[in-house]
């Protein structure tokens, strides 16, 4: 029986609400942005629609073009977790400074082994530079296509 061993696993949460996070964060695409939402009590007093703009965040993972969480911001760190922010300090200042929020590190298009337009397709599923392709789990590598699993070890040894 083969045993998967996951680096760094911690756990997070109270009671029935546990989440297990297994490694860092720094192979997820994170972005901050503005969201206009129904002030319900608010719209209720002035008898019109108010709305307000309020911080929210995307997360989408490396290789999964299906997996992403949309969400407002968390500025305390609700249930013992880390507060936004501070989870990801490099896009919160980007997003405070209205600055860009890019991916950090060599961008996929520059990496030798892969072609322009395989380059292409893999930034529609959330692999934009090398890193994010090293970070690909298992269990999503098939969707990149047949040699996925060859080139993302290459980025492996690449960015060692």
């Amino acid at each position: 029986m083969d045993v998967a061993e996951f680096a760094n696993p911690t756990v997070s949460g109270r009671g029935n609400q546990l989440a297990v996070k297994h490694g860092g964060d720094e192979a997820l695409i994170v972005e901050f942005y503005m969201e206009s939402v129904l002030q319900g009590h608010e719209s209720e007093q002035a008898g019109r629609q108010i709305f307000k703009d309020v911080p929210f965040i995307w997360i989408r993972f490396p290789g999964d073009r299906t997996r992403e969480r949309r969400r407002r911001v968390d500025m305390v760190g609700k249930d013992g977790a880390i507060p936004d922010p501070d989870r990801f300090p490099k896009q919160w200042s980007a997003f405070q400074r209205k600055h860009a929020q890019v991916q950090e590190g060599t961008p996929i298009e520059q990496w030798g082994p892969i072609s322009k337009s395989q380059a292409l397709t893999w930034k529609g599923m959330n692999v934009h530079t090398v890193e994010n392709l090293a970070a690909v789990p298992d269990s999503v590598l098939h969707q990149l296509g047949h040699g996925a699993r060859v080139l993302r070890d290459k980025a492996i040894a690449w960015l060692k």
